[in-house]
């Protein structure tokens, strides 16, 4: 299995409050020998997720992929970025898209952060249907630190 893990944390220099509220995005694309998406719809290459948090500011930070399978498979992780977004009590905020480009060469961006709330807010509402959605607020990050062009912002 090739996955591939996308790392947040909370933007603090808490180092306890940084460790209870992490976490991670684990996203599968390899089943066996071949690639085999497991996503929730646009032919399964697109992931739906939600975070539940604490309230305050947080950032995805890195992220790790598996570059091959077998016995010589490595985990190779990124430099470090940071996409950052906030968690609000009671609120939902849609914070964007997040798109991986696993074929990316050397100097391109990997991952480009976008919007696309119109196509995603009702997949959100099939995938997790005891969740009120009618009072999501769109709030797509715009800018952050690119990892020296890893991240690409767009609008």
């Amino acid at each position: 299995m090739t996955f591939t893990a996308f790392f947040y944390e909370p933007v603090t220099t808490d180092k306890k409050i940084r460790k209870k509220n992490s976490g991670r995005i684990i996203i599968k694309a390899r089943e066996g020998n071949t690639r085999s998406y497991t996503g929730d719809f646009n032919e399964k290459k697109t992931y739906l997720f939600m975070i539940e948090a604490q309230p305050g500011n947080y950032a995805f930070t890195q992220y790790n992929y598996l570059d091959h399978i077998g016995y010589s498979g490595m985990v190779t992780s990124s430099q470090k970025f940071s996409i950052p977004f906030t968690v609000s009590a009671g609120t939902i905020n849609y914070i964007g898209e997040l798109s991986y480009n696993d074929m990316a060469q050397p100097g391109s961006p990997r991952i480009i952060v976008g919007t696309n709330v119109e196509r995603d807010l009702p997949e959100f509402r099939k995938k997790y249907t005891n969740i009120n959605f009618d009072a999501v607020t769109n709030n797509p990050v715009k800018s952050g630190n690119t990892g020296n062009g890893i991240i690409l912002f767009t609008e």
